[in-house]
């Protein structure tokens, strides 16, 4: 509901933790520094930061070492984080012309790293939407998001018919890695994106 990290009051793993636990190798790529938290940096074998998100440049940077790690260290689950496009939803609100732009960059951002991986399964999501320069709220515009899975772990030309929320986003990809759900979790597979495994 808010950009204000707020530490757990329950712990409970992480998407990452759980793949690193069995034996998987995990990245992060990211610009908003409060992301640094989703996990223990213990469970990746890469973390790369910028502090960057208010330009596109950022955006492209962040993107650019993705690209560079990748190439020659590939990785079983990457977390890629452009912030450029809520800054910019920020700053000259939500749908504005820059808005639109910086979805563009990003775009192009993804573009590339996928490029460089090697036939990856693919959620790209947004944490929320925006209404004017702001979030928050229950409105429509700040609760819908894009929430598209694609790849060899996914089902090809399926539209969900069902509400995904985005506390689904994990245990989807614990169920697309073949792992096993944690009981502490919220949330469930969205059976009808992924391919039988």
């Amino acid at each position: 509901m808010t950009n204000t990290f707020q530490p757990l009051v329950r712990p409970v793993p992480s998407v990452f933790d759980l793949a690193n636990q069995h034996g998987l190798k995990c990245g992060f790529f990211f610009n908003w520094g409060p992301l640094r938290d989703l996990c223990d940096p213990e469970s990746l074998v890469v973390s790369h930061f910028l502090r960057d998100s208010f330009r596109p440049e950022g955006d492209d940077r962040v993107a650019n070492a993705a690209v560079d790690y990748i190439s020659k260290e590939p990785l079983d689950l990457m977390f890629l984080y452009l912030g450029y496009t809520d800054e910019c939803g920020h700053q000259t609100a939500w749908m504005s012309p820059e808005y639109i732009d910086a979805i563009s960059n990003a775009d192009a951002c993804v573009g590339r790293v996928l490029a460089a991986a090697s036939d990856p399964t693919v959620l790209l999501l947004s944490d929320h939407g925006g209404h004017d320069r702001t979030h928050g709220t229950e409105a429509p515009e700040d609760m819908t998001i894009p929430w598209i899975l694609s790849g060899p772990g996914a089902k090809a030309g399926v539209i969900i018919d069902q509400p995904v929320i985005i506390y689904d986003t994990a245990p989807t990809i614990a169920q697309v890695l073949g792992l096993p759900l944690p009981r502490e979790w919220d949330g469930k597979p969205v059976m009808e994106a992924i391919e039988a495994l």
